[in-house]
């Protein structure tokens, strides 16, 4: 049976063991090794490696993770350390190589499509791959360039295959193993994948054995004493010699699962500062690779702190200088073109098609046409091979697993089409609190203050040669802050397996019916619920403010609201001369409110409290708020918010309503989309509103 593909951690005795097997960059993450080598804790740690290649950038950062791991590292090669899985075994301080692995060397490669120039960019791209990589072979074997160059570049591209001895000869490794059973087996994978690969690899691809687990080929202890450091970072009661020669006998300890990165709930972060710190090193380092930086350049961008999305607009700045250089070298104006890469061509078109499958009214593009009637398994299939990864022989389990993968884009995809139902239902709920309330979106989760001012700036009579006087401004201040609020769609394993859409088609909609009814709860229940104004710290209905009084929906209840209103104070003492804009009632009143509002012709002597015409027909937009149903005789005025900021709302800067993110840990058997919010909402100023009793 052949180990399961990814990253992995296990204790050993008192030491732990990281399992990398796998494709670089889609089995093996850099994020992933990072969580692991943060699970070891700086201890000595034992690397298991076994990978055929995969993405070059990658690669690299795995190897940087590795190397600025603080503990000891071996790295055993589990049968095959082939292309950018061979960069990976350079960052250990001891590589173990047992006689029957292999090693494989050669230049970086891709596939490209575009016009000449386009090809000479992706060329120069891949110089400055390889140029990375044969910095690294060369600093591990102290070989020339010229010797690394000739190895990577043999048999026209293909590299050069080491055996364990060669390798040991070469300096890539510092210790040949005895032999060992090959555990780590691919049998699916395509004979095809190499260009001229060795027999002793063809054997490899049929091995079976299952009988030597992966801590049976760790080599010898270190003669360099390992720390006592748990994997926990505690450190426990030093070991006597009895303590070891009982531990020796002891069975393996039960596999440690790497600890996990809180998620986007737990922490405003959403990430422990290493991990985030190493993904954004990452990122930065795969763009400016393919933009062809140099390394000193590399390393200002990774130093100066800033978000990466700020760094990647520098990136593409430099990339434009290199392009314009070797431009003006050759003689020819530079010109640089944005193509499209084919997999996200073919994600576009899937997308299409499974977003009308979604909603069948929606129009289906060109792109999308080609994939009608298309499966979830057969799109993931396809979409795979556009990437350059092959599907052969893989069950419908790996590939469902690669759809859930957190660096396949299915999650995007996924996310993405969650989000357009989502964003769609969140529109269409009902929303009048923000007739009466101003949006203020804030940048952090932090108090925020906000002031509640009122200036005497009226202007005085100035003779000639008079001087002018100064007006004053008087502040109060007010708080409040952001809370955030989440729910999550869960897509299993057995949905993408059967072809399900379920999770996708009503589960969203719901889902933003129900973030946009979570704020009109918020901002209602600070009216029905007469909530503390942050201005004063009285309730927002107290007998100060002079803003509550009785009667029904007529000419006297209302005009006795409206006089209170005008005849409000500000802070400073001025009269603010408010006028209602808005009726708001609850359900129970809406016919009476309407029938006030706007009658036909005439008003009855009931509503007007004399026959004749009703004056306040049309002068205030009605709002019907089941919210306000607490009471069936309460009704309210409200002045907007461009005459006076009483209520205040908002979201996180850049974030202005639920967003639907894919949950960045890996789960095998299902993937999480977390939809999330940022609100907020307060009294700013009691001011704004008037309340009557009904009666």
């Amino acid at each position: 049976m052949a180990m399961a593909l990814g990253v992995s951690v296990r204790a050993a005795g008192t030491a732990p063991v990281v399992q990398l097997y796998g494709d670089v960059g889609f089995d093996i993450l850099a994020v992933d090794v990072a969580r692991a080598m943060e699970t070891a804790g700086g201890r000595d740690v034992t690397v298991i490696l076994f990978s055929y290649g995969g993405d070059a950038g990658e690669g690299i950062a795995i190897h940087d993770i590795l190397a600025r791991y603080q503990g000891r590292k071996t790295i055993v090669i589990d049968g095959v350390a082939a292309s950018a899985g061979s960069i990976v075994a350079m960052a250990g301080d001891r590589v173990v190589m047992p006689e029957n692995a292999l090693l494989m060397i050669h230049n970086c490669w891709s596939m490209a499509a575009g016009d000449a120039e386009s090809l000479r960019t992706s060329a120069a791209l891949l110089d400055t791959y390889s140029a990375a990589y044969r910095r690294t072979y060369a600093q591990r074997t102290g070989a020339t360039d010229e010797q690394v160059t000739e190895w990577m570049s043999a048999a026209s591209g293909a590299g050069t295959w080491f055996t364990a001895e060669d390798a040991l000869a070469a300096g890539l490794v510092d210790e040949v193993a005895a032999p060992a059973q090959i555990r780590a087996s691919a049998p699916s994978l395509p004979v095809d994948r190499f260009t001229s690969p060795p027999a002793a690899l063809l054997q490899t691809w049929g091995a079976k054995d299952d009988k030597m687990s992966p801590e049976d080929r760790i080599p010898p202890p270190s003669p360099f004493p390992m720390t006592t450091q748990s994997l926990a970072g505690v450190a426990p009661p030093a070991a006597t010699a009895n303590d070891q020669a009982s531990a020796a006998a002891t069975p393996e300890a039960a596999p440690v699962t790497p600890t996990p990165v809180p998620s986007p709930v737990a922490a405003a972060s959403g990430e422990s500062a290493t991990v985030a710190a190493l993904r954004r090193e990452t990122d930065i380092r795969r763009c400016a690779a393919q933009a062809g930086l140099s390394p000193e350049v590399v390393q200002a961008m990774v130093d100066n702190g800033r978000p990466f999305s700020e760094v990647a607009v520098e990136i593409v700045s430099a990339h434009a200088s290199v392009v314009e250089g070797r431009a003006g070298a050759a003689g020819h104006p530079a010109r640089i073109q944005v193509t499209r890469h084919e997999g996200d061509t073919v994600m576009a078109g899937i997308g299409d098609m499974l977003y009308a499958r979604i909603n069948p009214g929606q129009n289906l593009s060109d792109a999308g046409k080609q994939y009608r009637g298309y499966s979830l398994m057969e799109c993931v299939r396809i979409f795979a091979e556009s990437r350059g990864i092959s599907t052969v022989g893989r069950s419908k389990s790996e590939l469902a697993a690669m759809a859930m993968h957190s660096t396949s884009d299915f999650p995007l995809l996924f996310s993405n089409l969650a989000g357009k139902g989502l964003d769609a239902a969140y529109e269409e709920e009902p929303h009048k609190y923000q007739l009466i309330g101003r949006q203020r979106n804030l940048p952090d989760f932090k108090q925020a203050s906000d002031l509640v001012m009122a200036a005497d700036l009226l202007p005085e009579l100035t003779l000639e040669g008079g001087e002018y006087k100064s007006g004053t401004v008087q502040e109060a201040q007010s708080t409040w802050r952001l809370f955030t609020y989440t729910k999550k769609i869960v897509i299993s394993r057995q949905a993408i397996i059967n072809d399900d859409l379920s999770a996708l088609e009503r589960v969203p909609e719901y889902m933003g019916r129900g973030f946009r009814r979570l704020e009109s709860n918020l901002v209602w229940a600070l009216i029905s619920g007469n909530a503390v104004t942050s201005v004063d710290g009285q309730v927002l209905f107290h007998a100060s403010h002079n803003n509550t009084g009785t009667g029904a929906i007529g000419i006297a209840g209302v005009n006795a609201g409206k006089k209170a209103m005008r005849k409000q104070t500000d802070i400073s003492g001025v009269t603010v001369n408010l006028t209602p804009d808005f009726l708001m009632v609850p359900t129970d009143l809406e016919g009476t409110a309407l029938q006030f509002l706007f009658p036909l012709g005439y008003a009855p002597a009931a509503l007007t409290g004399a026959a004749g015409p009703n004056v306040y027909a049309g002068s205030m937009k009605l709002i019907v708020e089941p919210r306000l149903d607490g009471s069936a005789a309460q009704w309210y005025m409200a002045a907007g918010p461009n005459r006076i900021d009483g209520l205040v709302y908002g979201y996180l800067a850049d974030e202005p309503g639920p967003t639907i993110t894919p949950v960045p840990e890996r789960d095998p058997d299902g993937l999480t989309l977390l939809a999330r919010t940022d609100f907020g909402c307060a009294v700013k100023d009691y001011r704004f509103i008037y309340r009557s009793s009904g009666v």
